[in-house]
């Protein structure tokens, strides 16, 4: 394969760009002593906003696959940042609530992911920056439409 043609190629380089956010992000938190993956970060942060969401609607936000969110909780759950409970409307659905060491990770692991979203979008202007996100939400419909 050419390596210019790489370059130019909108699925090369969002393939690249992603796994360079995730584990740099992944690394960033490392280093200040929070062993999370991605997809545990990512269902903290919708759990920071709505504690006590069902497994099934984490589901749907995340777009992550039923397998992935119970690895990602169970780890969770490991670590007492999270815990399950019985729906009591529908018996088949669990909500999530945060422990309080799940509640304290709060402040810091999003100082940490706007410390990380500052360095990846240093040199790149607001219009820019508004601009890839328009054309990701575009090409995201399209795919999804």
């Amino acid at each position: 394969m050419n390596y210019e043609y790489t370059l130019d190629c909108p699925h090369y380089l969002t393939g690249v760009i992603h796994k360079h956010l995730r584990e740099g992000l992944e690394k960033n938190l490392k280093n200040e002593g929070f062993y999370l993956s991605h997809q545990q970060i990512h269902l903290l942060l919708y759990l920071f906003e709505e504690d006590g969401i069902s497994q099934k609607r984490l589901s749907e936000l995340t777009r992550m696959n039923k397998i992935s969110i119970v690895k990602a909780l169970n780890l969770l759950e490991a670590n007492n940042l999270a815990f399950r409970v019985q729906n009591d409307v529908d018996q088949r659905n669990k909500n999530i609530f945060l422990t309080a060491e799940g509640k304290k990770l709060k402040v810091p692991v999003r100082r940490i992911i706007n410390q990380h979203r500052a360095a990846v979008f240093s040199g790149i202007t607001e219009e820019e920056a508004d601009i890839y996100k328009t054309v990701l939400r575009k090409m995201l419909k399209n795919m999804t439409t």
